[in-house]
């Protein structure tokens, strides 16, 4: 479910989504519903509109999910056109929120092609990471990387 915040009436959509998703969830026992940052509205955004966006977008989702007993995570996007690139600027979104229900999953290809640093990780709080995505990134540039590109661990670049 993706937080367009930014523009018109999308934000209302999401929160239906987010009540429908979360009610499955429930129906189902699953204890996460996943969301993730939009677009850049333009590039002149600042990254504190973004982060303030963000925030009470989530915190309004986490409302949302709070009545299903359900935990969001925010999933940082490596691509050049996301908001959100790296788990440095998810986690100063999820800390902003100041709710224990919103937390983040950390996704390998991601974190590689939006240009992450290994020190990024040793700072995160583990109870704030509500999945992780194991996965590997096929022979492509970083500018062209897709979802399509990932491979299961090990089959990507640099092996053998």
């Amino acid at each position: 479910m993706s937080l367009l915040r930014f523009g018109g009436d999308e934000f209302s959509i999401i929160k239906d989504r987010c009540r429908q998703l979360c009610e499955i969830a429930q129906a189902i026992g699953c204890p996460t519903v996943a969301v993730i940052p939009s677009p850049i509205p333009t590039w002149e955004t600042t990254w504190e509109t973004i982060v303030v966006e963000h925030m009470a977008a989530l915190q309004e989702l986490s409302d949302i999910a709070g009545d299903y007993g359900i935990k969001l995570a925010f999933e940082f996007l490596g691509f050049g056109w996301c908001s959100v690139r790296t788990p440095r600027g998810a986690q100063t979104i999820i800390q902003r929120t100041g709710r224990d229900n919103v937390g983040m999953v950390v996704d390998a290809a991601h974190f590689y092609i939006g240009g992450g640093l290994l020190s990024e990780i040793e700072h995160l709080d583990p109870n704030s990471i509500y999945a992780f995505h194991l996965d590997d990134v096929g022979d492509t540039s970083k500018e062209e990387y897709t979802d399509a590109a990932r491979l299961l661990p090990g089959l990507g670049r640099g092996s053998s």
